[in-house]
């Protein structure tokens, strides 16, 4: 039995199911992501090997070749790079498309594993990041104020700025770059090192070895049990110039200890303003948009903190503005295309029935596109939308042929029912060969090895 038969014999059941489908929509639409761009993990793995002051060169031979040789042995891989400067090795590998990254960032890390002995053995760590839409910054924006500047103000602006941002629903990360926490730098004197025969070697070891708290163990005495720890960590900065390095020699000896922000080695202006940088990373799983409102209403009581006075909070990209932005834009583009698709219809058909027979069939496929997406862990983005614009388009044409279809045989005088099942019929071959040219392209998406093509055409075709 064809479908049109069954909707004819079975009208109340079809009405049911239409209905519930129009809820879950509705029920959807509410609940459903909003995102600029699907999540697709880039197939990237970037390697960060800190060695802080070293020479480039030395770097270059022996951290980032024996890294990018053992990296080169693992498949697909389409480019490897590296860089190197005074502050360590950087090695990014790019793989062809359809690799799990989950599984690349194991096969990168048992190849670092096995290189590792080949390393500098004062090689502390290394670190493996990978990247995908998602990682792409909610909000940036910068910090400046008239006048002065920021770069000393840590404290106020983490107390303040950075701690409330950082409580936000929806924020899983505050970065902030130009202006740090205080910190101890040690600088060395070389002249007295070499007056007072200091060696260099045990200077290190004797500040790492006096810079920890340990825990000893437990002491039972008794029916008494008692937790003993070594407190060994430097209280004051003057505890640290006081350290004793050798005999009658202290720290501040051969040392200036400085207590203060770091140095920063560039600088960011607004209106020819010193500025500090901030961006807000959301938590998996938020909307962004959702987000972003929570932000902006957070700096707008920003601007009545005295304590913030004078402090300007400037958000030069937000996401969810660009979400809403292109969202709206592509909505108003469909509103006005069915509406004009309408328009034509009664203008050539000159029947309202029928008119908005194909009317009503536009708003109820998008609702029920909308209830697919929400329920396959999709989101509302560009992409998706595109796909919903073509599909309007597939539904009116064909629409427009099964109705004058039927209008046709019922103007030769077949009854109502009759004129319809037959009418559906007889175009029915012609509609599903329409659609299927619009269909096939994209079956390279299902057929073929996927690239970064097929992987941003799936979500159109998804929706379509």
């Amino acid at each position: 039995m064809a479908i049109s038969d069954y909707s004819l014999r079975r009208p109340v059941t079809i009405l049911v199911a239409l209905a519930a489908v129009l809820v879950l929509g509705a029920v959807s639409i509410t609940r459903l992501k909003l995102d600029f761009l699907p999540k697709v993990d880039w197939p990237f793995v970037g390697v960060q090997l800190p060695y802080p002051n070293a020479v480039p060169a030395q770097v270059e031979r022996e951290i980032a070749r024996p890294v990018e040789e053992v990296l080169a042995t693992l498949g697909d891989v389409r480019s490897l790079r590296s860089y190197s400067d005074r502050d360590g090795a950087f090695v990014g590998v790019e793989f062809d498309f359809g690799r799990d990254i989950d599984v690349l960032r194991l096969e990168v890390k048992e190849r670092l594993e096995q290189v590792r002995p080949l390393l500098p053995a004062d090689l502390e760590d290394y670190f493996i990041f990978t990247f995908n839409t998602t990682d792409i910054p909610v909000m940036e924006g910068r910090i400046s104020a008239p006048g002065r500047d920021l770069a000393g103000s840590y404290e106020l602006l983490e107390r303040r700025i950075i701690a409330p941002l950082q409580r936000i629903e929806g924020v899983g990360r505050v970065v902030v770059d130009g202006v740090s926490p205080k910190d101890v730098t040690i600088y060395l004197l070389l002249d007295r090192i070499v007056a007072h025969g200091v060696d260099v070697g045990r200077l290190f070891a004797t500040l790492n070895a006096s810079n920890l708290d340990l825990s000893l163990g437990r002491v039972q005495d008794g029916r008494q049990r008692v937790s003993v720890r070594s407190l060994g960590q430097f209280r004051s900065v003057e505890e640290i110039r006081q350290l004793p390095i050798g005999p009658g020699i202290r720290l501040a000896d051969v040392a200036e200890v400085v207590y203060a922000e770091p140095a920063p080695n560039y600088y960011r202006h607004i209106d020819g303003e010193p500025a500090i940088a901030f961006e807000i990373r959301k938590a998996s799983g938020a909307n962004i948009v959702e987000v972003s409102r929570r932000v902006h209403a957070e700096i707008e009581r920003f601007k009545r903190d005295p304590t913030l006075a004078g402090i300007d909070v400037m958000v030069w990209f937000d996401q969810g503005e660009n979400i809403q932005g292109s969202l709206k834009d592509l909505l108003m583009s469909g509103l006005v295309g069915s509406l004009l698709a309408v328009g034509i219809l009664l203008v050539f058909l000159r029947r309202l029935l029928t008119t908005l027979i194909a009317a009503i069939a536009i708003p109820v496929s998008v609702i029920a596109t909308c209830a697919f997406l929400f329920l396959t862990h999709r989101s509302l983005n560009i992409l998706t939308m595109m796909g919903l614009m073509l599909a309007v388009g597939m539904l009116v044409d064909n629409g427009i042929v099964v109705l004058e279809a039927i209008y046709r045989r019922h103007e030769k005088g077949e009854a109502q029912r009759a004129a319809a099942a037959a009418g559906t019929r007889e175009v029915a071959m012609a509609v599903i060969a329409s659609t299927a040219t619009s269909v096939i392209v994209f079956a390279p998406i299902v057929l073929t090895k996927n690239t970064e093509i097929t992987l941003w055409l799936s979500e159109v075709g998804v929706s379509l």
